[in-house]
Order: structure tokens, then sequence, then C-alpha cells
């Protein structure tokens, strides 16, 4: 069931790493959890900056497109997906995204999509009873070899760290340090907040760039690991879902850099399978754009792995 929770004055910030799933109660579906605000930061390119479609008019003509509108009626999606949820904020580090505010549907590409935010937050706030913060920072089009290269990578191969990377990190800490003021509601939890997990939902582009792919498992360690030192928080939990590719090395690269940082820390990384959701035989169909289910399964499947 959707919760709403009360927003009160921040008497302090605390930050640091928190397990959303600790203190289940075996008579209750919910997590009870430390008030505290469970924060998450999203990050990736156009799968994560979300092509779901609101209306059928902007689902085009890509085969397999279906819009959130079309969902509802046809009763796969109950139509309280519509309504803002007052216990989730979202703040999308993004030129054409919605403003922050409550989650609704609209914080996709622009104002007309839907991204994993939304089956994320609605799967998450179902089942833990605290406020959730979900940061984006997404740009389409952008590799992980070039735009967002960790600075540990860049250094073993005297480049420039990924552009994207550095304003992710500083548009995330300069979120945290206006966080009462700007980013947040004016009234926040009075246990402050604890940042959850980093997400990431990437890959596409790595494909067509020389070497890449090839650089892709070392890249995404580098990445975690970089974001984890950038935040101080060594035992950050990473999300890493598992972006359309036609390129199987692309996806042994994900689940192998997910199989390194396990083997240096236990139980600190999720690997959410989204490949059964791309059908590469039907042309166009190789991403989850302009399709709103697919984008609310990606976000539900984060969520559970979060969860268990």
């Amino acid at each position: 069931m959707n919760r709403t929770c009360s927003w009160l004055v921040a008497a302090h910030i605390l930050i640091g790493c928190s397990d959303p799933t600790n203190n289940i109660d075996d008579d209750d579906d919910t997590l009870l959890v430390p008030s505290m605000t469970q924060v998450y930061l999203m990050a990736g390119q156009s799968n994560m900056e979300g092509y779901g479609p609101l209306k059928a008019q902007d689902a085009t003509d890509w085969p397999m497109s279906e819009s959130l509108e079309e969902l509802i009626e046809r009763g796969d999606e109950d139509a309280s997906i519509m309504d803002a949820r007052e216990d989730i904020w979202v703040h999308f580090d993004n030129e054409t995204a919605l403003s922050p505010a409550f989650l609704r549907p609209g914080y996709g590409a622009d104002e007309r999509f839907l991204g994993p935010e939304l089956g994320l937050g609605h799967q998450l706030g179902d089942a833990i009873d605290t406020p959730i913060v979900l940061y984006k920072s997404a740009v389409g089009g952008s590799t992980l070899g070039g735009d967002w290269l960790p600075p540990s990578a860049a250094l073993t191969t005297g480049v420039q760290a990924g552009p994207l990377y550095e304003a992710m990190i500083n548009g995330f800490n300069e979120f945290l340090g206006d966080g009462v003021k700007h980013g947040f509601p004016e009234e926040i939890a009075t246990d402050g907040y604890s940042i959850a997990g980093f997400i990431w939902l990437q890959g596409w582009n790595d494909q067509f760039e020389d070497g890449y792919v090839e650089q892709y498992e070392d890249n995404l360690v580098a990445l975690v690991e970089d974001v984890r030192s950038d935040l101080d928080l060594p035992s950050l939990t990473a999300i890493i879902v598992e972006g359309p590719t036609l390129d199987e090395e692309l996806r042994t690269a994900r689940i192998n850099a997910v199989a390194r940082l396990e083997s240096k820390q236990a139980n600190s990384v999720r690997y959410v399978e989204t490949h059964d959701l791309v059908q590469e035989e039907i042309e166009g169909n190789f991403h989850f754009h302009f399709n709103a289910g697919n984008y609310l399964e990606v976000g539900r499947r984060t969520a559970q792995s979060i969860l268990k």
C-alpha cells in the first residue's frame, strides 16, 4: 500500500550508509527502518533518463511501444500510479526534466516520459516506512569509457576523468550540502538522511567505441570504488542494472565487475538482470525506450534487489 510520510523540520543532517532492509518485522509486510531519510544516487545514460511515454501520442511507432496511459486503460497498472507520492522526493539534474518535487510520472528525459525511478520509488516506498530521495544524474548517448570515466581509471591511462563523472559527484555533493534549503522539501525527517545506494544503468554507447567494451569491466569496478571514495562511504551498496546490449562481451564485463567487487567486499553489490525485456529480433526494440511497462519493471526489479 502507498504510504504518506510527514516531513518534519530537520534538527541536523547525518550522512551515512545504511541498509534499508534492516529490522524486518516478520508480522508485517513493511520494513521497519530508522526514520532517517534514505537517499539513492542514480546515474547512467538514456535508459536511466527514461523514455517510457505517459501518453499514447508520445509512444512513437517503434515496435512494442506502449504508454502508461494504455497500461492503465487495460488494467495492467492502477490509476493511482499517476498520483504524487509525498514520501518520495525526486531530483533529476537535467535541464529538460521536471523541477524537484514528490514522485509522480514525468521524471524521465522530459515531462512526457517516465524512467526507472517510478517503479523503483513505488516499490521501495511501499516496503520502507521512511522518506526516500531519488537523485538522478543521467545523459543520453554517453560512455563509461569516456564521458563517465572515473578518476582512478583515468590516472592509469593518463587521460582526463570523464566530465559527467565529475558533474555527478559535484552536483550530488552540492545537493546534499544545500539539501535543507533547496534540494529536499523545506521539512525533512528529524533524524537526517543516509545515502543508501548508488544505482548504475548504462553501457549502450560503449559498444560502438574502440576499446571501450574491453575496458568496461575495469572501468565499472573503478566507478563504484571512486564513488564510494568520493562520498566517503566505503561500504556503500552499488546496484548495477543490466542495460540493453547487443554485445555479450559487454554483458559479461558487467557480471565480472560485480564478481570482483563482491570478492573485495561481500554483500556490497546487487546485479539486476533485465535482458529478458529486450527483444533483439524485433527491429528497434533493443532499448527499453517507448515502453512504459519495461521502465516500470526495470525500476521494480531494482527495488527488489535492494530489498532482498
